[in-house]
């Protein structure tokens, strides 16, 4: 990519946000630029801008050169290239056409008139001989006989001539196929289309909720009018009272009501800062002034006495009433585990004496 991309300006980072690059086009696009800034001098004149599109130096493309060079410095930069490229590039077929009308109604009269409409015919048309498509377009001029082309005539003419403004429509196909690519163009523009649509859209069915809102809240105040036994099985009543319901949207209701919604979420907005401030006011005074940690407790002799005796007491408490406690349970037990063993090992031993003296008196 050779150099490193510049800081963008606020130009530069306007464009960039309408046309949400990523890096790496951004990248692309500097390439493109730095690549014909032949005198790397950061800027590319008007030759060198040339050399981009590839395309022969008019009138027409000095007219937009000089429209996007808003300092008059006969330059351009990377923010000024990039905003003339995403401007142009981003055209439809109907700014295309204003684009036009706007340079070649030169006293901004909101009509061209017939010398500017032969500079324009000329302009486009420039360097190729007088033909049939130019006198037919000059014998087309002011239909209405008014002696000016209004931006209606010229849509009309357009749509007649359409090579009238092929060199523009050139213009702009170059610029994208030698920057971004015509693709990633298209796709932008087409994204942006369908964004815009869905805007469209919801605003649509926005206005159709607030118009059934309405129409419902109607017919609750009908209800409460005429009460609910009326409003339910009075089916002639309740019909005429449906005669007079406005199915159209109060205007200047929606309003009041987005208003208020607004003032209210300003006011909840105001709240939360004032909270957000109290807390780091808070924090910083915790911070400046900590608390002491936590003290240990306090034992004196007088309440581990209290607790020995409590606990003494308890104890006797229990022997009283004939409480053992489990290790001198299991001491017992082994005890008499201990005694009833002496006791069959005593057993054995005299049996086996016994049989031992039977045995020898009867030999």
């Amino acid at each position: 990519m050779g150099q490193k991309v510049p800081v963008p300006d606020e130009r530069l980072s306007a464009m960039i946000d309408k046309l949400r690059l990523k890096k790496k086009e951004i990248a692309k696009l500097y390439s493109v630029f730095n690549k014909h800034d032949d005198d790397k001098s950061g800027t590319i004149e008007a030759k060198e801008f040339y050399n981009i599109i590839k395309e022969p130096q008019t009138l027409f493309g000095d007219a937009i050169f000089s429209i996007i060079d808003l300092d008059g410095s006969g330059t351009l930069d990377f923010g000024e290239f990039v905003e003339a490229v995403g401007t142009f590039c981003m055209f439809g077929k109907m700014e295309i056409l204003k684009f036009c009308f706007f340079i070649f109604d030169k006293d901004k009269s909101g009509s061209i008139e017939e010398d500017e409409m032969t500079s324009l015919i000329e302009t486009l048309q420039q360097g190729e001989a007088y033909s049939n498509t130019k006198q037919a377009l000059l014998g087309a001029f002011d239909e209405d006989g008014d002696g000016k082309m209004s931006f209606k005539e010229f849509v009309e003419m357009n749509e007649k001539y359409p090579q009238m403004l092929f060199p523009a429509f050139k213009i702009q196909d170059k610029m994208a196929q030698c920057t971004l690519g015509r693709k990633w163009w298209l796709d932008r523009k087409a994204m942006f289309a369908a964004e815009r649509q869905k805007e469209v859209d919801d605003k649509k069915k926005a206005k159709e909720a607030a118009k059934l809102k309405h129409v419902e809240n109607q017919k609750k105040q009908i209800r409460r009018r005429i009460g609910w036994f009326n409003y339910y099985f009075n089916s002639t009543m309740r019909d005429k009272y449906f005669a007079e319901i406005d199915y159209g949207v109060d205007e200047e209701a929606l309003a009041r009501e987005k208003k208020e919604a607004e003032e209210k979420e300003m006011e909840r907005q105001k709240e939360l800062e004032l909270l957000a401030q109290e807390r780091a006011r808070a924090m910083r005074m915790m911070n400046k002034n900590p608390p002491p940690p936590p003290s240990k407790p306090l034992v004196t002799t007088d309440m581990l006495r209290s607790t020995h005796e409590s606990r003494a007491k308890h104890r006797i408490r229990r022997e009283q009433q004939g409480f053992i406690p489990p290790k001198e349970r299991r001491k017992m037990h082994e005890k008499e585990k201990k005694k009833r063993r002496k006791e069959r090992k005593l057993l054995q031993s005299i049996d086996n004496d016994d049989s031992s003296y039977q045995t020898e008196t009867y030999v």
